[in-house]
């Protein structure tokens, strides 16, 4: 570090030229306005005036950024959908924080389904077909205990999740 203390080079990204910003490809709005309305006593705002955590934090929110605008292309196999920081007061207690990050990962999701489009859990070799390939394919992820296979999201692998697999392969995809 050099007077002013801060980190050199300014950004620590040698690709663009010194002072460059980069911007959250977070969708901040709809964060922020769904904390708000799930009421849990959070007051979510977005701070415009660019020093939202001063250093340290808007160095950290900086390499997530970067790491975005390097991975956004569609073909890129690290693709990264959206990147940012969400800078949280000391006032908020864990619980508010709890529910403010289900509610913050929901919207956000929701946001990465409507730029990647609809997805079909049950067409385990993505190639749009839906045939005993992917039975096969679920199953050896099933058998390898494989966290892909956690359809039910409780942690365990059991047969409520074959069951599940089998109700998704029987709905079929969009």
């Amino acid at each position: 570090y050099t007077f002013p203390f801060q980190p050199t080079p300014a950004p620590p990204d040698g690709t663009v030229a010194p002072g460059t910003e980069r911007y959250s490809t977070l969708p901040i709005s709809a964060i922020r306005d769904a904390v708000n309305e799930a009421d849990i006593g959070v007051n979510a705002m977005i701070d415009w005036s660019g020093y939202g955590g001063a250093f340290l934090s808007e160095f950290i929110a900086y390499h997530g950024t970067w790491y975005t605008d390097t991975h956004i292309g569609p073909t890129d196999p690290t693709r990264c959908i959206a990147g940012g920081h969400i800078h949280v007061s000391p006032s908020v207690t864990i619980q508010e924080g709890m529910d403010a990050t289900h509610v913050t990962l929901r919207t956000l999701m929701d946001y990465v389904d409507d730029v990647l489009g609809p997805v079909c859990l049950a067409d385990i070799d993505e190639n749009d077909v839906l045939d005993i390939f992917d039975v096969l394919g679920y199953l050896g992820r099933f058998d390898a205990d494989d966290p892909r296979a956690d359809l039910t999201l409780d942690g365990t692998l059991d047969v409520f999740d074959v069951l599940e697999f089998l109700a998704l392969f029987t709905e079929g995809c969009l």
